[in-house]
């Protein structure tokens, strides 16, 4: 997964306000991680769009993950147990439902014994 990691910074967007005469709006990134800013002119009041330079790195889920926990404190931790503790138990509950939808069923030919649970492609 990519990202952009350059967004101009507040001294940048507040020198470009003083020098278009306008006022930031926001910023529009695209998919390509092309970062513009939208400006709106103070005397006409029409938009005017800045396109930024932006780099494209490749995210580092880990380091991101750890820097993300390093600012949490106890009360968001503990939150995020419990949100990935619900989410494990989704995969591991979906894990056994497909397990369970996969097992094998045997007919005996010779003893005429049906089994108790059918799927799709078998059922008499």
């Amino acid at each position: 997964m990519t990202i952009p990691i350059y967004i101009p910074p507040e001294e940048i967007v507040v020198t470009l306000e003083s020098q278009l005469n306008a006022t930031f709006l926001h910023f529009i990134v695209s998919k390509e991680g092309i970062v513009e800013g939208l400006f709106e002119d103070n005397d006409t009041n029409e938009h005017v769009t800045v396109i930024f330079e932006a780099e494209r790195k490749l995210l580092n889920a880990e380091a991101e993950l750890n820097m993300a926990l390093g600012e949490m404190d106890n009360n968001a931790l503990e939150a995020m147990r419990t949100m990935l503790e619900k989410m494990i138990d989704d995969v591991e509950a979906k894990l056994h439902k497909e397990s369970k939808e996969e097992s094998v069923i045997e007919y005996d030919i010779n003893g005429h014994t049906l089994p108790t649970e059918y799927d799709d492609w078998f059922c008499p």
